[in-house]
């Protein structure tokens, strides 16, 4: 066993290692510069994250699966970033929001559109590589090997339906106004907590279902001109407090009832359905390792994670490769499993006393 993990593991990383080498791009994705010199961009600011570093390292929900080929435990430099953009770009596009003094104070529309840039500018350039190690994992026939497939995800939704909605909002992005008097979104929730959370998140998913099991997202629909709709979500510790965002792009009426829904809930309740929503829908939920009662978090976050949208179900008999089928698995918010609150002052890393 010990021998095929080993064995595994190397395959991993080659794959991993070739798709990076093939897919560094040559120019800056936002000003066009050619360079070879591109910026390790955080989505969430390193101040934020430094927060609720253990010695500079942290875990993340992936290492919450069962699979022997992630490392459990990932530095600064290896959390959340991506690298098609140059270093002047990157200090002087996210100015706004990357200011713990700003954040404590409720959002500009400006650092809401900031925001939304860093996510897609990420998931560009995650889906890229992903695509590539798709590419390359089929040109291998690594599909075979079930436990290489379930370590790189190969079978989400469809990869270039995928960068074909980045790209659109991208080029809604670059279009947008970022005058303040500019109303480009709308916030379902803002609120300041008086302590430091164990976790840190920063990522846009897009919701299946409402809390009465509406759909807002037809994410078994595979049509070109659909376009998923995005609730971007931040959970951030700072020094002494943190703050909690949610908000989306206010032409996205799908979220309306979904935002109704949500300012009727308890405090407690809305930060049950945002941990939900992010240990669920996303892979980027970043923990303290020494987030208290830690065996029952892990077990509870690695359980919702786990249950991916999409599964291998058979094999081609022509070619033996896997075909990827959809497998029901709704998202509903209407009856939610028990999950460690972790936002609460419960699991508080730091207390804020003065406030």
């Amino acid at each position: 066993m010990l021998e095929s993990t080993i064995k595994h593991r190397k395959i991993y990383s080659n794959i991993k290692h070739r798709s990076q080498k093939e897919t560094k791009q040559n120019k800056c994705f936002i000003c066009g510069k050619c360079t070879t010199d591109f910026c390790n961009s955080h989505t969430i600011p390193q101040f934020v994250l430094r927060n609720i570093e253990n010695d500079g390292k942290f875990e993340y929900t992936m290492s919450y699966d069962n699979s022997n080929l992630t490392n459990k435990i990932l530095g600064m430099n290896e959390i959340n970033i991506f690298r098609i953009i140059c270093e002047n770009c990157d200090s002087t596009l996210f100015s706004d929001y990357e200011d713990e003094s700003r954040l404590l104070i409720y959002p500009t529309q400006k650092m809401l559109h900031e925001i939304a840039l860093k996510n897609t500018l990420y998931n560009i350039n995650d889906t890229i590589y992903y695509k590539e190690i798709n590419r390359i994992c089929r040109e291998e026939q690594f599909n075979k090997n079930q436990e290489i497939v379930h370590g790189f995800e190969l079978f989400k939704t469809p990869l270039d339906l995928n960068l074909i909605d980045h790209m659109k909002e991208f080029d809604r992005l670059m279009n947008e106004s970022t005058d303040n008097e500019s109303i480009n979104y709308k916030i379902t929730h803002w609120s300041k907590l008086p302590y430091v959370i164990p976790i840190a998140f920063q990522h846009n998913v897009a919701l299946n279902y409402d809390m009465k099991g509406n759909i807002i997202n037809d994410i078994t629909n595979y049509n070109k001109k659909i376009k998923m709709k995005s609730l971007y979500i931040c959970l951030f510790p700072l020094k002494y407090e943190s703050i909690i965002l949610m908000f989306h792009n206010k032409d996205d009426s799908e979220y309306n009832e979904f935002d109704n829904q949500f300012k009727e809930l308890s405090p407690e309740e809305k930060h049950d359905i945002i941990i939900y929503i992010v240990s669920k829908y996303s892979e980027l939920l970043i923990l303290n390792q020494n987030i208290q009662h830690k065996s029952y978090v892990k077990n509870t976050l690695g359980h919702l994670f786990g249950n991916y949208n999409y599964a291998i179900v058979d094999y081609s008999p022509s070619n033996g490769l896997p075909v990827r089928k959809y497998v029901s698995n709704k998202y509903e918010l209407k009856s939610l499993p028990t999950i460690p609150r972790v936002l609460s002052e419960k699991y508080a890393i730091v207390k804020n006393i003065s406030i």
